[in-house]
């Protein structure tokens, strides 16, 4: 099996571009030096957990979805029906009515 430390960068560098970003603008997002980044893709530096959570908050994935070595990016992507279900439950009718409307907006192109 391959070192955690290069699986962990591998799988940055999807989700970088899976999301569009280059590494400059990760990193300028994330504010981390480009260099620095580059090598954790490549599996030559160890980043810390703050390093991984700035990476990670700007990709918007979660620690779990870093360590999924299955799934694809796109396919931990298509998550987020599940995630978003439990909030609308949090809200009132209203604000459900409102994200509704919203979503309906964007679908309907």
């Amino acid at each position: 099996m391959e070192n955690i430390q290069l699986l962990i960068g591998k799988r940055i560098r999807e989700y970088r571009l899976y999301r569009g970003y280059s590494i400059d603008e990760l990193a300028t997002k994330a504010n981390l030096n480009a260099a620095h980044l580059s090598a954790i893709e490549r599996g030559e530096k160890n980043p810390t957990l703050l390093t991984l959570s700035k990476i990670l908050n700007v990709l918007d994935y979660t620690f779990q979805d870093l360590l999924d070595f299955v799934r694809t990016p796109d396919e931990i992507a298509s998550d987020y029906g599940e995630k978003i279900l439990p909030m609308l439950d949090k809200l009132t009718k209203k604000e459900q009515e409102l994200i509704y409307a919203l979503v309906k907006t964007f679908t309907e192109k």
